[in-house]
């Protein structure tokens, strides 16, 4: 698996191992797809999915005020308000 960020290797290393001591499993990434052209992919937690990555054929998809990387979405709201206007 190839990683790209910016955070040190032995400080990743070093989280997964104290969530690993702890007893904590990672959250399961969700993709979910908004559109034929559209998907996001983030982890769901209490009903609320954060944005990891937006997937689109379409830029427009990625000027949107409502998904961006981190954003907090409902599971409710996905699919009744896309497409944006």
């Amino acid at each position: 698996m190839i990683l790209h960020s910016i955070v040190p290797v032995e400080a990743m290393q070093q989280m997964m191992a104290d969530w690993q001591a702890q007893g904590m499993q990672q959250p399961a990434r969700q993709t979910f797809f908004l559109s034929a052209t559209c998907a996001v992919e983030g982890t769901v937690l209490d009903g609320q999915l954060t944005v990891e990555r937006i997937f689109s054929t379409n830029p427009a998809d990625f000027l949107g005020k409502e998904l961006y990387p981190t954003a907090p979405v409902s599971l409710s709201w996905l699919p009744r308000t896309y497409p944006f206007p």
